[in-house]
């Protein structure tokens, strides 16, 4: 909003959801000073009006009698944190699903070759969680140096392989 677009109006009233006036309207004329500061979130109407969700912080300042005379608030626009959290929760929830019931083994190995995840396809076909050791301590040494092996092919061409391999030592 400009300036001259908010001299004479409420900002409750042009700032605040529709629906949601009343209820802040009341909230505000029930506030005691004793409940500040307060931290909340709350949607926020654009001059487009889109509605944004905000994170705000509210403070007062007292008279001296000890009542309300101001509110300060700062609030901070959380919309595209709260969408992108949203997309990241989906698309974890959407691996998770995946390694939890494909039947192909997947494991993230990191540079130094410890397993940083492994699926449940991995674990029975290995027998054991790989999760942190790396494949000379759950496999012993023919084994790693085979693994060493796809996992500098990995690691140089930066594309994932796709083989089979069995487990016994």
């Amino acid at each position: 909003f400009a300036a001259r677009d908010m001299l004479g109006r409420s900002l409750i009233d042009a700032l605040m959801p529709p629906d949601s006036v009343e209820a802040v309207r009341a909230e505000l004329a029930a506030a005691v000073a004793d409940e500040f500061p307060r931290h909340y979130e709350h949607g926020l109407m654009t001059a487009s009006g889109e509605e944004r969700l905000v994170s705000w912080s509210v403070t007062c300042l007292v008279d001296d009698g000890g009542a309300i005379g101001h509110l300060v608030a700062i609030g901070t626009d959380i919309t595209e944190q709260r969408r992108a959290a949203e997309a990241l929760r989906i698309s974890t929830d959407r691996l998770e699903g995946i390694l939890l019931h494909t039947t192909t083994r997947i494991a993230v190995k990191d540079r130094d070759g410890r397993y940083l995840l492994v699926n449940r396809a991995w674990v029975a076909s290995a027998g054991t969680d790989g999760t942190g050791h790396t494949d000379e301590e759950l496999f012993g040494p023919e084994i790693a140096a085979r693994a060493r092996v796809t996992d500098t092919q990995v690691w140089e061409t930066g594309e994932a392989l796709e083989y089979e391999r069995e487990f016994r030592g």
